[in-house]
């Protein structure tokens, strides 16, 4: 569909840089009738009315696919004339949450059906004055760019008409998720403050130079911001005055300042989950957790609704000889979720349930996201395990409908998902993409959708398909051997691959959890199609038999009771056990009933098993868990020690995996919505784990 019949995309020229900022300006005569924006952008926008924010958050969305976003700006209008100014942003840069277009903006103002404006060669736009445009530092390559925001810059940018932008789609969709809410700004408190030395030049990355400058200062205990402000002066012979926020736990905001200072001064902003460094870690393996502001003299009040960020504390640099801070923080983003469907009797398991919600929330913005800090991507792996802890406490399905539908969308032509959806990567992990058959299959069990799961009906074929073709003469699939495949499966010794380079054929094997997901994947596409009524719900069954078969066959170790993951396809030797490849054999149903009692049993004891991550510990319990009587104390007291013990070192959302900030080079998550899974075992297995659930 068309809502934009009477508007032209339109952008101030047409400009190929990326990181792209204009803004376009219209008045709005108000007469008392409610008044409606109706637009779509690549990449986002924001819309004030009178000076006042009324709109902003574009779904994120593919340029073949677009979404138009629906806004009242009737709270916001004043009888009479009133200016309408919208800020739209263009990435133009692919990352792991954007694949690149064009810039161009539409959109439409209305009052019932008359028309108030509209997009098109009248509309007045310019670049902006203030936010700087172009290939400023990203804060990660899978998140795109930082900012800069020159708030001392000549604002007196001339205005000149749009110019129209050819080849945009004229085919929209619907927001197909609730928009985003924006709290107030969320309390701060003051927990050291001092001067900072530059140590690196200006021109490094601004969180190298955060990262790398020397502190001087004393501490403060959790000092709440006066309500006149937090007079600050710079040490003597120091370049500035530093400071640091914390905002009590790991949150998701935007950025808001409100502060004085006696001349124009450049502001270093940076953000981070831990003080772990005495500081802010604003700078890890190349990644740039900061942005600049460069303040006018007197005072500044700045609000930033186009980058989201993941953090529990806030660093300032500034560059002047005093300050007065009445304001530093975020103002909290949150998708709206339903109220928690049910708690745990048990304080430990109510509180790990608590932290879990908390966790997953903060991963829900346009779609399920691993990590609001680093990445802020969706990966058909991580948002699985989210899903199924959002069936069992919110039963809320159009988010996990509307992140299956974006993961399908990217379906390539060698019946592959992308890596990260919306995007377009270099490289795609295979086992990801035979998850989203898993999801689909679970969404229709827990939502019974069944118009939704029909439509999906061909990719989650495509995807079977080009997984059976590639099933060899033995039964089994090969590793993927070329370069623009990862043959990941966790992040532990032995599975997480290579991410570089092609698997050379004398070193190619047949890998057991490629096999089991794939067999999952065949199983639950089986269990669509019969859902469905389908006819070939027999044949995708039989392909998942036979594949378990040749999977028990090649892979299971008898004298050891336990299955390898890999089989060498030269030699035919196997290697590797581990506890993740047991679970996936087990979860699969590759394990016969004589034997997996023996497998479970190793499984639990683990020895000499690599360990299995956060991440994909969700099949150690299921694994283990299909004999309640007998695993149901030992999941429990797992429970209680991995997150019970997060909780215990002070975490307000849970990590990455059990390494905390220390894992990955020092750049692990504090927050990732793969880590909420208690969420889904005190869901379901509650009367297994010996637990209570109090009904809400």
């Amino acid at each position: 569909m068309n809502p934009f019949r009477s508007a032209r995309p339109i952008w101030t020229h047409a400009d190929p840089r990326p990181n792209v900022y204009i803004e376009c300006r219209e008045t709005v005569v108000f007469d008392g009738r409610p008044v409606t924006l109706t637009l779509s952008v690549d990449t986002q926008y924001a819309a004030y009315v009178n000076g006042a924010l009324a709109a902003t958050g574009q779904y994120t969305d593919y340029p073949d696919a677009k979404v138009y976003e629906v806004a009242d700006l009737t709270p916001y209008l004043a009888v009479g004339e009133n200016e309408l100014c919208i800020v739209a942003c263009c990435q133009n840069t692919a990352s792991s949450t954007y694949r690149p277009g064009k810039p161009w903006l539409i959109y439409t103002v209305t009052a019932g059906d008359a028309l108030l404006c509209a997009s098109g060669e009248g509309t007045l736009c310019r670049p902006h004055p203030h936010f700087v445009s172009g290939a400023v530092e990203k804060v990660t390559g899978q998140l795109g760019f930082s900012f800069r925001y020159d708030a001392a810059a000549d604002g007196g940018t001339p205005w000149q008409a749009a110019q129209i932008i050819e080849g945009v789609t004229d085919d929209f969709a619907p927001r197909p998720i609730k928009p985003l809410t924006i709290g107030d700004d969320l309390p701060a408190r003051v927990v050291w403050t001092g001067g900072y030395l530059d140590r690196v030049p200006a021109d490094k990355p601004t969180g190298v130079r955060m990262q790398q400058a020397w502190l001087t200062g004393v501490g403060r205990t959790r000092e709440r911001l006066p309500h006149a402000g937090l007079a600050l002066n710079a040490p003597e012979r120091a370049d500035g005055i530093a400071v640091i926020l914390d905002l009590g736990q790991e949150t998701v905001g935007f950025l808001s300042l409100d502060l004085d200072v006696p001349t124009d001064a450049q502001i270093l902003i940076g953000w981070g989950e831990h003080l772990d460094d005495g500081r802010v870690r604003t700078e890890v393996g190349g990644r740039n957790f900061a942005a600049q502001y460069i303040a006018h003299a007197g005072t500044n009040t700045f609000f930033n609704p186009f980058r989201r960020l993941g953090l529990r504390y806030l660093a300032l640099h500034i560059a002047a000889p005093s300050a007065t801070v009445r304001y530093a923080g975020v103002r909290p983003v949150d998708y709206p979720l339903p109220a928690r469907r049910f708690a745990m009797a048990d304080p430990l398991h109510d509180r790990i349930m608590q932290v879990g919600l908390r966790t997953m929330a903060l991963c829900m913005h346009e779609h399920y996201e691993d990590c609001p800090w680093r990445e802020q991507a969706l990966y058909a792996m991580d948002s699985r395990n989210q899903m199924l802890c959002g069936y069992y406490s919110w039963r809320e399905f159009d988010f996990a409908r509307a992140s299956i539908a974006l993961m399908g969308h990217s379906l390539r032509e060698d019946g592959q998902l992308e890596l990260c959806s919306p995007a377009e990567c270099a490289i795609t992990i295979p086992s990801f993409t035979a998850v989203w058959i898993t999801q689909l299959n679970e969404y229709l069990v827990h939502s019974g959708d069944a118009a939704f799961a029909r439509e999906m009906l061909p990719t989650a074929r495509a995807i079977a398909r080009g997984f059976a073709a590639r099933i060899e003469p033995c039964g089994l699939i090969g590793c993927f051997t070329e370069a623009k495949y990862w043959n990941f499966y966790e992040w532990s010794s032995g599975l997480s691959g290579s991410i570089s380079g092609s698997v050379a054929e004398d070193a190619r094997t047949y890998d057991a959890p490629l096999c089991a997901f794939v067999s999952m994947a065949f199983a639950a596409l089986a269990q669509l199609c019969d859902a469905l009524g389908e006819p070939d719900a027999a044949d995708w069954q039989a392909a998942h038999t036979r594949l378990n078969a040749s999977m028990h066959e090649a892979f299971y170790d008898a004298d050891r009771g336990l299955y390898a993951s890999y089989k060498q396809c030269t030699t035919g030797e196997t290697r590797h056990y581990a506890v993740l490849t047991q679970s996936l054999c087990l979860c699969a149903g590759a394990c016969p009933d004589g034997e997996a009692a023996r497998v479970r049993a190793n499984l639990a004891a683990g020895d000499g098993l690599v360990p299995v991550t956060l991440s994909h510990s969700i099949y150690k319990y299921d694994a283990l868990l299909a004999d309640p009587g007998r695993y149901g104390a030992y999941v429990r007291r797992e429970v209680e020690r991995i997150w019970g013990g997060m909780l215990a070192e002070g975490a307000t959302t849970f990590w990455e995996t059990e390494k905390g900030a220390d894992d990955f080079h020092y750049a692990g998550s504090l927050c990732h919505g793969w880590s909420a899974i208690p969420v889904y075992l005190y869901g379901r297995y509650a009367d297994a784990l010996g637990l209570a659930r109090i009904e809400d």
